[in-house]
């Protein structure tokens, strides 16, 4: 009973996290974002490879986009504003030269748009990245953010 009440619990933080921004809807289709809303679809990128796309309350849109590197399979983290601009440089999260672990897998940002939290497998570690939003003053977050395991 405790695991189903766990399950629950986080099935339903999911299900409120994918909806932070009521107006809109983010989702992939053969490897591109789009964003649809009531009144419209529109194609965000046509570069291909993205999944898990999230969006903060603001409407800004994170997706994880793999590509493959040499040897390995990467993931980084990239950021979209709601016309498809991309508003940082990608987000290393996990290693690209590693090849026991994968991720960033299953991200989904928070509705401040502050952190992203993702998985990595096979370890099954919990992580999350705080990613800064872009100001003015830097409008480029890099590529590096702190990264916290669990």
């Amino acid at each position: 009973m405790k695991g189903l009440i766990g399950t629950l619990a986080v099935a339903g933080a999911l299900a409120f996290a994918g909806a932070a921004h009521a107006e809109s809807i983010v989702y992939v289709m053969d490897g591109d974002l789009y964003l649809t809303n009531i009144e419209r679809t529109v194609r965000l990128t046509d570069d291909g490879g993205y999944e898990s796309p999230s969006q903060d309350a603001a409407g800004r849109i994170i997706a994880v986009r793999r590509t493959e590197e040499g040897q390995y399979t990467n993931r980084r983290i990239y950021r979209f504003d709601v016309h498809g601009n991309q508003l940082n440089d990608p987000v290393v999260a996990v290693d690209v030269n590693n090849s026991l672990e994968v991720g960033p897998l299953g991200a989904e940002v928070s509705p401040d748009g502050q952190i992203v939290a993702f998985a990595v497998a096979p370890t099954r570690m919990a992580a999350w990245l705080a990613v800064p939003a872009p100001s003015p003053a830097s409008p480029d977050m890099g590529n590096r953010a702190v990264q916290s395991t669990d």
